[in-house]
């Protein structure tokens, strides 16, 4: 019993030191998240922080509390989701509400270069995660080419980003199907 109250108050401890620097959403919490929760300091892969990403992607909701609840029910079970999604949302809860109180009173010319300064690097962060996941998820050159062909749809056409997931979902389970079928082949074959 002791040793679960430690994994959840981990878990609740955790998010709320990368909520707390996660500026910009979700994604930017990709490095931090691989930081606290693969080995050395955890038990995740770089597979589970594909899937996790995937799954805070897929459904809807604030990505950050997707990917938090996802890993806190991978690890502790529902007692774990909840720990991990309350840990996600209590700084920037308490954040908000301080900049709501101050806002009012701040504009001009720094606080505007301030934010252009936060948004540099939430971009430099979202990349950087972007990278990392391309080594874990291109490992076949089906995923590479599918990769290449649905940036490219994304950045160069006005193809809803929607269609594109759903495309890449069923050419997947093809491929999977049809890599399945050949070894059938193969093995009925010798």
């Amino acid at each position: 019993m002791k040793k679960n109250y430690r994994i959840l108050w981990k878990l609740f401890w955790n998010f709320v030191k990368i909520s707390s620097v996660s500026v910009g959403g979700g994604l930017t919490m990709i490095p931090l998240i691989e930081k606290y929760f693969t080995p050395p300091h955890g038990d995740l892969t770089p597979e589970d922080i594909v899937d996790t990403v995937a799954f805070g992607q897929s459904m809807p909701g604030i990505i950050a509390v997707n990917m938090s609840g996802f890993i806190g029910m991978r690890m502790a079970g529902i007692p774990g989701a909840v720990a991990a999604s309350f840990g996600v949302v209590t700084v920037p809860f308490i954040l908000i509400m301080l900049i709501a109180m101050v806002m009012t009173h701040l504009s001009g010319p720094v606080i505007d270069n301030a934010f252009a300064g936060v948004r540099a690097a939430v971009s430099a962060l979202i990349l950087t995660s972007a990278i990392k996941m391309s080594k874990t998820i291109c490992k076949s050159s089906f995923a590479v080419i599918l990769t290449v062909i649905s940036f490219l749809l994304l950045i160069f056409t006005d193809v809803n980003l929607i269609y594109v997931i759903l495309a890449g979902g069923v050419l997947g389970a093809v491929n999977v199907s049809i890599t399945l079928f050949n070894l059938k082949k193969k093995e009925k074959n010798t």
